[in-house]
This record gives C-alpha cells, structure tokens and sequence, in this order.
C-alpha cells in the first residue's frame, strides 16, 4: 500500500514454472518439485518509486501416488512376464510390498516394483500394492493381471510304422490350454484298433495310412 497506484510487480527467486502476475503480485503456477526458495519481490508504482522485500517460500513434495491404474499387461503360462508399477510424488527413493491378494502362480514383485518371472496357472489375478517414499510417506492401488493359457498342443502317439497282427497301445497326451483335457480322433481308426481317454490300442488288421 502507499505510493501512486497502478503498482507494477515482479519477482525472482521463484520455483520452476511459479511466475508473479505483474499487475497484482499473485504468484501462481503448478509445483513441480519441493524445496526451499528465497524469493525476492520488487514493487514499482506509477511514480517509479520502488519497495523489495525477501522471503523464503517453502514447497512442500506432492502426496505419493502409485500407478498405472489400470491394469497390468497380460501374460501367457510358460512365456517370461514382466511388468512395472510406478510411483509418483513424495520424496527420495520409493519402495513397493505386496499390500494383498494373490500375484499369479510364478510371479514376484521386486523392492522396485517390477513385476517379473514365468507365470504357471492361467487365470485372472487381483492383488494390492503399497508403496512407502524415504520420509514415510506412502500410497496403495489395487492391480490386475491377466494370465492367458499356453497354446493348446497334442503330444506322444506314434514314434514308428506299426506291425499288422501286433497288438499296440499308443498314448497322446495334451499341452498347454486348460485341463482337463478330452480327446476324440478327427479321422478313421485302423481296423482293429478303437480310441478311448487318449489311448489308441488293438490289433491292426489292415496296411494303409490312416
């Protein structure tokens, strides 16, 4: 107050992205970082008479937040998984614990957040993390992971041309998917033989592919 109005402002010293509106001296802006600042303000009015002060101007760490959201990327049993979850604000290093719930079968979560290793089960999986700044401070967020099942294959059957007139038990067996499984031939049985719970068995009784 005092002096000849209009009053011009300015100001230095200020955190980054912080800037005075010269017309009323309010200091505005989106913080970025914490810190303790000295600021120096200049008041200039219409006469050219000029007032300084000094200040310190402490700002303060934005509250910890955790992130994505969302949920995490999806994986395949048997396919080596990683993911990351991420944290924002407070101050120092962060660090993540399993808050609840259950990471997929073969799954582990890292002291730096990154979710990693060769998931075993398919299924969907929900589960909690905290994670806690140097000062103490700390957040939590709810996450799932999606695990698809391995791509579905039929093992074993024959390794050799079979005998006519010998008797045979060959065995298939499955992969990937999800069990159980069922099986069912898609072709012609050899004379002789029948098909049943994966298992081909009999006595061929006739040559030929089939």
């Amino acid at each position: 107050k005092g002096g000849t109005p209009p009053y011009t402002w300015t100001a230095s010293g200020l955190p980054p992205v912080l800037t005075a509106n010269p017309a009323t001296g309010a200091i505005s802006g989106v913080l970025q970082s914490g810190g303790t600042y000295q600021v120096s303000v200049v008041l200039q009015d219409a006469a050219g008479t000029t007032a300084a002060a000094q200040f310190p101007l402490v700002a303060g760490a934005a509250p910890v937040s955790i992130s994505p959201t969302s949920g995490l990327p999806s994986g395949v049993v048997g396919v080596a998984y990683q993911g990351f979850i991420f944290a924002n604000g407070g101050n120092g290093s962060y660090t993540f614990t399993l808050g609840g719930g259950n990471l997929p079968d073969g799954l582990t979560l890292s002291s730096g957040g990154m979710v990693s290793g060769t998931p075993k089960t398919p299924g969907q999986f929900s589960f909690s993390v905290a994670v806690t700044d140097s000062a103490g401070g700390s957040a939590s967020g709810r996450f799932s992971i999606a695990i698809q099942p391995a791509p579905l294959n039929i093992t074993g059957g024959p390794t050799a041309p079979v005998t006519i007139g010998a008797p045979i038990t060959i065995t298939f067996a499955g992969s990937g998917g999800v069990g159980p499984y069922l099986f069912s031939p898609s072709s012609s049985l050899p004379p002789g033989t029948a098909f049943g719970n994966g298992v081909l068995s009999g006595t061929p009784t006739t040559v030929g592919t089939f």
